[in-house]
């Protein structure tokens, strides 16, 4: 009896696969992609504009929590909870 001293994967191929192929592609790929100083500038650029547009919405009291407040308390009382 001969003794097995290490196991063989169950599917080997001998030439790699055309989908082996793309999955070693996207991986090899992926982990070497670092974003460039003209998009890290974009993207400052647009968190920059985002965050003036919520100042401004903040300012306005769009953004208030005392809105939703309001509108809590009075469908509270409205239901006839607290009379």
């Amino acid at each position: 009896m001969t003794r097995i001293t290490h196991r063989q994967p169950l599917f080997a191929p001998t030439e790699k696969s055309s989908l082996y192929a793309q999955i070693e592609e996207v991986r090899s790929s992926s982990t070497n992609k670092e974003p460039s100083d003209a998009q890290a500038r974009h993207i400052q650029k647009e968190l920059k504009q985002v965050t003036n547009e919520r100042d401004i919405l903040k300012k306005c009291g769009v953004l208030r929590k005392t809105v939703r407040l309001r509108y809590l308390s009075m469908t509270i009382s409205g239901a006839g909870l607290f009379s």
